[in-house]
């Protein structure tokens, strides 16, 4: 991992078991009682233009963990994409762009790029995790599940072209989150929307239907949050650069 400048690039050749990587901001931010919105774009430098989305591998996340992690965790290499296995209560949107599947895998969507929400260091769709279940994807794509999409073309991600992102974790639901910021309780709304359009004013929230999103208990652990990036590769490399980063807790 690298900055120049405003851009952070990820991956960069780096393979194997050493080939992952986490960037974090040191500083933490309140998050309970609170929203927050973040927007980048990113791009992947590294074309696959195969039948199967298999050409590179794996994959980064924008993470949101607890604000008592330190500054320098990361989780593993290859299908973990630097966030499986960081062992701190986590939130994180995914995007994945090598299908792992069933046994050993991660269920991800067969030969597709998908993105998708996953929590407590684990990147397993529909696993149980110490914060909930992850939301499951859709077997046969193209198509979305609420917590996961994998829309198509197949390498959708993996196209060359700037994609943007917009991200929303809003606090104070109700346990179906369709009632937040007023309630006592501690249910939790985190949305995605990817290639979003004018989504980059973060003073207000973004209006329209998510890509993907995901109802959850918000541990007392991520009262206080900090966030940043992380990558994963193993037999294939894969370059990624994001940009034009902004957050902000509301």
């Amino acid at each position: 991992m690298q900055v120049n400048g405003n851009t952070l690039v990820l991956g960069g050749g780096v393979y194997g078991s050493t080939g992952y990587g986490c960037f974090w901001y040191p500083s933490s931010y309140q998050l309970n009682g609170k929203k927050m919105r973040a927007y980048f774009k990113f791009k992947f430098t590294s074309i696959d233009n195969s039948s199967n989305s298999t050409s590179y591998a794996d994959g980064f996340t924008f993470a949101v963990v607890s604000g008592n992690m330190p500054n320098n965790p990361c989780g593993g290499a290859g299908v973990n994409i630097g966030f499986g296995g960081l062992n701190y209560d986590s939130v994180a949107v995914e995007f994945d762009t090598y299908p792992n599947g069933g046994s050993g895998g991660r269920n991800d969507p067969a030969n597709y790029n998908h993105v998708a929400i996953v929590k407590r260091d684990n990147n397993t769709h529909g696993a149980s995790t110490a914060m909930g279940d992850n939301p499951p994807c859709p077997s046969s794509p193209p198509g979305s599940s609420e917590g996961c999409a994998a829309p198509g073309p197949i390498t959708w991600l993996e196209d060359g072209v700037e994609h943007t992102v917009r991200v929303e974790i809003h606090t104070g639901c109700n346990p179906a989150c369709n009632n937040c910021g007023s309630n006592p309780q501690n249910y939790t709304l985190i949305k995605a929307w990817i290639d979003c359009s004018s989504c980059n004013d973060l003073t207000q929230d973004y209006s329209s239907t998510p890509t993907i999103s995901h109802c959850f208990q918000l541990p007392s652990s991520m009262n206080n949050v900090k966030f940043g990036f992380t990558e994963g590769t193993w037999g294939s490399t894969q370059n990624v650069e994001i940009k034009d980063f902004g957050i902000g807790f509301y």
